[in-house]
């Protein structure tokens, strides 16, 4: 992964961490059901993305099931380790539904990635890129 990829990435893990973390001080008014599940599957299609377009567009190539095991599984793990400290924070808990949102959102997102790579791989495709044989 480019350095400036793993430095975005790298910020954004954190910056999610942080919110997780924070003690909820006020309830926040629902807009619609199942928001926070929806804000989490956001959160960690943005992650998802974040790696997997890193991953792409990287010098040392990567197996495209490589690059989806790791776009989601890292977001996957790293959302579950966040549920495990929020257990620790007052008014936040463990939620098994929160760590199903987040593997929904990073599904989705490498989903969308990785076929809007396929896609520009085939309209941007010069003869001198074709291999031979």
């Amino acid at each position: 992964m480019k350095t400036k990829y793993l430095i975005i990435t790298v910020l954004y893990a954190m910056f999610i961490f942080w919110l997780s973390i924070q003690p909820i001080t006020q309830v926040t008014p629902d807009w619609f059901p199942y928001q926070d599940k929806v804000f989490h599957a956001l959160m960690y299609g943005v992650l998802s993305t974040l790696i997997s377009v890193g991953m792409l567009r990287s010098e040392q190539k990567y197996s495209n099931s490589t690059i989806c095991y790791i776009s989601v599984g890292v977001p996957f793990v790293y959302g579950f380790f966040i549920e495990i400290c929020q257990i620790f924070v007052p008014t936040r808990s463990f939620d098994w539904f929160d760590s199903l949102a987040n593997l929904i959102g990073s599904l989705m997102s490498v989903i969308l990635v990785m076929c809007f790579s396929f896609i520009i791989s085939k309209l941007f495709v010069t003869e001198k890129n074709i291999p031979v044989g």
